[in-house]
């Protein structure tokens, strides 16, 4: 477990450093690459007998919901990133507002 936890977080650095765009498709071609070993193995274990086939079937399940987890938190980070988007635009609007009205103010005086 260590080498995955290794592998994500090194995968998570490498991501980082590029923008919102960006990251979303790389997260998505990793998450790809993921599922293709994932379903490498899955034939694999298909292959062997009925008790890895059982197995097999617990961790699809898992997989399932661990794909439905990571949509989730991906439409998440959207929206957080979208509102913080929206936040931004509005603190600048507010800044050049208040800094036309100051500069205004001041050629009053």
């Amino acid at each position: 477990m260590t080498d995955d936890s290794t592998s994500v977080k090194h995968m998570a650095r490498k991501i980082s450093n590029h923008d919102e765009g960006e990251q979303d498709d790389m997260i998505m071609k990793y998450l790809e690459e993921v599922k293709k070993k994932i379903l490498l193995n899955l034939t694999h274990y298909a292959k062997s007998d009925s008790s890895m086939r059982s197995e097999t079937s617990e961790d699809i399940t898992k997989l399932n919901h661990m794909k439905k987890k990571v949509q989730e938190m991906n439409q998440e980070s959207r929206r957080f990133f979208g509102k913080t988007k929206g936040q931004d635009v509005a603190v600048l609007s507010f800044l050049n507002d208040k800094g036309t009205d100051s500069c205004s103010s001041t050629r009053d005086i």
